[in-house]
């Protein structure tokens, strides 16, 4: 794969098929997003994970702030939401507590 600073307009099937992912889930559903706000507890003070013992960064959350934008044409946007989700969590109390849907849950 070449690397080019430029964009690409999506290829019509990615297109459609992201059309088709929109089509089968409920984006309009916020809840997940309600629930993960309800157990957020801050965000970090550092928002680079350094390893290795040399301070190198080994995870830049700012990377993801293109995250808060839309979902553009050539990503899944079922993964775009599922980045949002994720980036915005990072300080949270959650739990893997069991309940009926098997899903993680808040310990508030």
């Amino acid at each position: 794969m070449t690397d080019t600073s430029e964009s690409r307009a999506a290829e019509p099937s990615i297109v459609a098929g992201n059309a088709e992912v929109r089509k089968r889930y409920p984006f309009d559903d916020t809840q997940d997003f309600e629930d993960a706000q309800r157990c957020f507890v801050g965000t970090a003070a550092e928002t680079t994970v350094r390893g290795n013992g040399n301070g190198a960064g080994v995870w830049d959350l700012d990377a993801y702030g293109f995250l808060d934008g839309d979902c553009s044409d050539t990503a899944n946007p079922s993964l775009w939401r599922q980045g949002r989700l994720v980036a915005g969590t990072v300080c949270s109390r959650w739990s893997r507590a069991s309940t009926r849907s098997g899903a993680s849950t808040c310990r508030t």
